[in-house]
């Protein structure tokens, strides 16, 4: 019997215009009532997160595995911060400084995101009106003083992969790098992860909290953020609108995709056959 379910949001849960699947909240319950532990493992910080579960209490991997907090009361359960000394070395090997430069960070002090304005990066004005009021600037990236959780830039898609070539050249055995698309516009960003700064890693510390093996759990997703996940928990599964790479190391494909309840069918197929006989 698999004991846990954990859950992409974007493109695997969320429709591609950002709505969650009516029957998320019984398919929780159900869960629940089955004795499996539900949970959320995203990309997203917590703050956009949570708004998307709404109502739920459910613990949710945020900020690709580096944060695990409450839906509800929002207890901190694990945080992972970059040093600064591997956001120096990450800063300055940007030498050009033609991408936008915005740091996620644990949510303490009512601030999620924070970004350099010091004159000559641009500001990515869409990108941060996402976080409400939720934002905050520095100068230098020595003022910088909370915990950092992932190192975002944006910008143009050629000074990205320009970036993203940089980094797998000089520091890919110490850092995780994710070129991913932008969810509202056609263009990537550039993400920055410690090596254990990954969702797998949170996913481990969290079944490691709660005493269950990685064989008895399940996982859907659908880009390279979900690879790790889907490729060493008991049973992972990819969207039928996945990338490649995700389909490659599944078990199994949903039927359907996320703008068809694709998730929640598969998962229930799954999970309430296995629990029924």
């Amino acid at each position: 019997m698999f004991k846990l379910v954990s859950m992409d949001l974007d493109e695997t849960l969320l429709t591609t215009d950002k709505k969650m699947p009516k029957d998320f909240k019984d398919f929780v319950s159900g869960c629940r009532d089955r004795g499996i532990i539900p949970i959320v493992a995203t990309g997203r910080e917590y703050t956009t997160a949570k708004r998307f579960v709404g109502d739920v209490d459910i613990d949710l991997i945020c900020n690709n595995g580096n944060l695990i907090r409450n839906s509800m009361d929002s207890k901190i359960l694990y945080v992972n911060p970059i040093s600064h000394e591997d956001l120096k070395e990450v800063y300055n090997l940007d030498k050009d400084k033609s991408c936008n430069l915005l740091l996620h960070v644990s949510g303490n002090k009512d601030v999620d995101v924070i970004y350099q304005d010091d004159g000559k990066r641009f500001i990515d004005d869409e990108y941060i009106s996402r976080f409400s009021k939720r934002t905050a600037t520095f100068k230098s990236i020595d003022d910088v003083s909370l915990d950092v959780l992932s190192i975002v830039f944006t910008g143009k898609n050629e000074d990205l992969f320009k970036l993203r070539d940089v980094f797998n050249s000089n520091i890919s055995d110490k850092f995780n790098i994710h070129l991913m698309a932008m969810q509202t516009r056609a263009e990537y960003m550039l993400e920055v992860l410690q090596k254990n700064g990954d969702k797998f890693e949170g996913l481990k510390f969290y079944c490691k909290s709660k005493n269950i093996d990685l064989k008895d759990v399940v996982a859907i997703g659908d880009d390279s953020n979900d690879k790790n996940i889907i490729k060493n928990c008991g049973l992972g599964i990819a969207m039928i609108n996945a990338i490649p790479d995700v389909k490659d190391v599944a078990k199994l494909i949903s039927k359907k995709d996320n703008n068809n309840n694709g998730a929640i069918e598969i998962l229930k197929e799954v999970l309430w056959w296995l629990y029924e006989y």
